[in-house]
């Protein structure tokens, strides 16, 4: 089998959840062994460019990419306002690209194309005779729906609430032209499964770490992308909702891709460490995960990332969602603001308690997200299908 893996943006540096969503399946597609063959082609964009050197040295003869302009121009969002397909996506077809698809089509003989999320789905047209799947990091539509709900701008929820259905409508009437969508989560493939045949839930898998997390540790984290609205939204409901008027001793740490140095300055218990280039260090650093997440979709990485190092971990019902972790057992849930100020006390005090969630929180990710069971899953779904 001869797998083209399509993808919108670099894979590396992996600086996002999307990243590692996409780096998750070539890994999986490498575990396949040498059943496989696969040809990696990414889209390099003004936000996300295209470095030889940040891949890995065994992949870079398997690598192509092309630049293309993404842009925001208002006179073209305007003009889309009343189109089929949606600007989000249509900011990622370029005519230059098609070319470059058939010429790798031809010589790499391409019987099998992995699409990473439906902004690609524009490229359908350019595959004739070979099979397609589209893999998924959230349902779209939802994603966009859920930050409308959010949107306290007039214009701007007005314009949220339009994508969002523009979104649906796209990926309903799109999606049934593939031959399988793979899903992240069993909440997402819940949705896909109403109108389209052939679905499977690829879940994002990643192995543990081996050294044992240091349990003494009781400070707090967050790692996200900050040109990820929710991730904003997550913060500010944190130190605006959570904490304020409440008497505390904390120490909270925040990093992230384009997080701004200048943010939360008039919070002495919050430490702004800007962009970080060793994700698994500053993680590794630090003692207790906060996910609290309001809006989003699919699987949210971070809550993945921190059971990955055995971290414990609060996280709001949002940050979880697709993820069947139990309250208590692997992860500490709260639903409301009071709940998530009481799980930050009773971690902060408890090293038993941290050790106990760190260590269930772990199990959970090595029980239901291993490397090879996701990859067997993938290998059989495609080639069955």
């Amino acid at each position: 089998m001869k797998i083209l893996h399509f993808t919108n943006k670099p894979i590396y540096p992996v600086i996002d959840g999307g990243c590692v969503a996409m780096k998750n399946t070539a890994d999986l597609l490498d575990l396949a062994g040498d059943e496989i063959e696969v040809t990696h082609f990414t889209l390099a964009t003004h936000k996300h460019p295209f470095s030889a050197k940040a891949y890995p040295k065994k992949e870079e003869k398997l690598v192509y990419f092309q630049d293309i302009q993404t842009q925001i121009k208002p006179l073209q969002l305007l003009k889309n306002y009343f189109a089929y397909v949606p600007y989000n996506v249509q900011r990622f077809y370029d005519e230059a690209v098609v070319e470059t698809l058939k010429d790798l089509l031809a010589i790499h003989q391409i019987d099998t194309v992995i699409l990473e999320s439906i902004y690609l789905l524009p490229y359908l047209e350019v595959f004739v005779g070979q099979k397609v799947f589209v893999r998924t990091h959230n349902v779209e539509w939802k994603l966009w729906e859920d930050r409308a709900e959010s949107e306290t701008n007039p214009l701007k929820k007005i314009y949220t609430q339009h994508l969002s259905k523009q979104l649906k409508n796209y990926e309903e009437k799109e999606l049934k032209k593939v031959d399988g969508v793979l899903s992240i989560s069993e909440a997402d493939n819940a949705w896909f499964k109403t109108f389209l045949p052939n679905t499977a839930v690829i879940h994002t898998s990643l192995a543990t770490e081996s050294h044992p997390s240091d349990y003494t540790k009781n400070d707090f984290y967050f790692l996200g992308a900050f040109d990820w609205a929710p991730n904003l939204e997550a913060i500010t409901w944190l130190l605006e909702s959570v904490l304020k008027n409440k008497e505390h001793n904390f120490n909270i740490h925040i990093a992230g891709k384009n997080l701004n140095p200048e943010l939360f300055k008039e919070y002495e218990f919050v430490s702004n460490h800007g962009e970080v280039e060793d994700a698994d260090a500053f993680i590794s650093a630090h003692g207790i995960a906060l996910v609290p997440l309001q809006t989003g979709g699919g699987v949210k990485m971070k809550v993945l990332e921190s059971l990955k190092h055995g971290k414990p971990t609060i996280s709001t019902i949002e940050g979880v969602r697709g993820l069947d972790l139990k309250n208590e057992k692997h992860i500490a849930l709260a639903k409301t603001e009071d709940d998530f100020f009481a799980a930050m006390l009773a971690l902060q005090k408890n090293e038993n308690t941290r050790k106990a969630l760190g260590l269930g929180g772990k199990q959970f990710l090595n029980d239901n997200f291993a490397p090879d069971k996701e990859a067997k899953k993938l290998l059989e779904f495609i080639s069955n299908t």
